[in-house]
């Protein structure tokens, strides 16, 4: 018995539920996405919020999003892998995709556009609102060491930015023989003052005071780190 395909006629196989590979994938989808996707960005940050988390805008972040908005048909083993076009607006999206229908190898790409919703993150947020968790009471008598204090800190703070948003100086307030920081990081601002403690030995006292209560009753704690070098 011949086999061919009865919407083009072709009797070359491999045919995919009675049609030929080329004529089921004109007819039939591998999978669905909308023609324009909306991506929430922090416009401080860059990040890109994924199923609820915020995360760095590459490859990985952009497939996960992608896979969020994907619903695939009745399909065997599915494989997506994308490439990205970089617009004015967004980005042109290409999804190339391989699956298998009834045990035959099937393979496609489609399109999509990723449309950027600009907003802060949460972490930048509270950085554009002066949100502080830590202050650092820099002093020392010597102001030229003073100043190579605060250049440590601040590369410190730059070497955690990429995994900590809020590892940065809020504000800088000059007080006698020295500096007020105040570091959006509790965290960051930790491994700071351990910095500053092994480079200079600096003499380091902690306090901490309550500054209310969060949303869901637990309570906000500041910290401030007396620091004489």
């Amino acid at each position: 018995m011949v086999s061919f395909c009865p919407k083009c006629g072709t009797e070359k196989g491999p045919f995919v539920r009675g049609f030929c590979t080329r004529c089921f994938l004109e007819d039939n989808r591998l999978l669905r996405i909308d023609r324009k996707l909306i991506l929430p960005k922090c416009k401080r940050c860059g990040k890109i919020l994924v199923r609820g988390r915020w995360l760095e805008e590459n490859a990985d972040s952009l497939l996960k999003f992608i896979l969020s908005k994907v619903k695939w048909s009745d399909v065997e083993r599915p494989s997506l892998a994308i490439e990205a076009e970089h617009t004015g607006k967004g980005l042109k999206i290409y999804l190339n995709v391989s699956c298998k229908v009834e045990g035959v190898p099937l393979s496609t790409s489609y399109e999509t556009f990723i449309q950027y919703k600009l907003q802060y993150c949460e972490s930048c947020l509270k950085i554009s609102s002066s949100y502080y968790e830590v202050t650092i009471q820099l002093r020392a008598e010597d102001k030229a060491k003073i100043k190579r204090a605060i250049y440590l800190i601040k590369d410190v703070l730059a070497s955690q930015l990429k995994n900590d948003t809020l590892a940065e100086i809020v504000k800088m307030i000059k007080r006698k023989n020295g500096y007020d920081l105040l570091i959006g990081s509790k965290k960051a601002a930790k491994s700071a003052v351990a910095e500053l403690k092994r480079k200079y030995k600096a003499n380091v006292k902690k306090s901490s005071t309550l500054a209310g209560l969060t949303k869901d009753g637990k309570p906000k704690v500041k910290y401030t780190y007396s620091v004489r070098i």
